[in-house]
């Protein structure tokens, strides 16, 4: 048994180690503030669209008080997909590092990043149920000028499709503290 091959090992992950913050959370989604032009807040929208709500109706929707928005899962089929993946990814990451002194913790956590935003962005570009209603069909013609190409592709109909917004403003950061644990989340 090499001792100073174990030691030297112990040292390298010591100084990973120290490059992690002690503890943190790499979030991917949507920061706080962002929002879509017209101020609307996009976290809020896009749980909504994730677990269906019921909402004030339009005031052009004539004798509705309100209106049920149906779910369209997207974050939850996506980490139930690629959960494994992320943390094969860390852990690799984890691996090369010790090896690799260009490789910090950083770079190992924009890694993960990067791949959880691709991730995220496909399982939204996925979504194709439950159909639209009529009613956000013809408001979605109202509003957007879509080009010969998107409608033969069907634009107007995929949900979660509107602006396009949400997915492009999708981005990763890493939060202090661990959800749950302690006073930080």
């Amino acid at each position: 048994m090499d001792v100073n091959g174990l030691e030297k090992l112990k040292k390298q992950l010591q100084q990973l180690r120290e490059q992690f913050p002690k503890e943190a959370t790499l979030t991917v989604g949507w920061d706080q503030n962002c929002r879509y032009p017209d101020g609307k807040y996009v976290a809020p929208i896009a749980l909504l669209q994730e677990y269906g709500g019921i909402v004030p109706a339009p005031p052009d929707m004539k004798g509705k008080s309100t209106v049920r928005i149906p779910a369209r899962p997207f974050l939850r089929p996506c980490i139930a997909q690629h959960e494994a993946k992320w943390d094969y990814i860390l852990a690799q990451g984890v691996k090369e590092a010790v090896t690799d002194k260009s490789l910090t913790g950083e770079k190992i956590l924009l890694r993960a990043g990067l791949t959880m935003k691709a991730d995220l962005k496909a399982s939204i570009s996925a979504v194709t149920a439950p159909e639209l209603s009529p009613y956000t069909i013809r408001k979605r013609l109202e509003k957007n000028p879509y080009s010969a190409d998107a409608l033969k592709m069907g634009m107007p109909a995929k949900p979660l499709q509107d602006s396009g917004y949400m997915l492009r403003s999708i981005t990763y950061f890493l939060r202090p503290g661990i959800p749950g644990k302690g006073g930080s989340s």
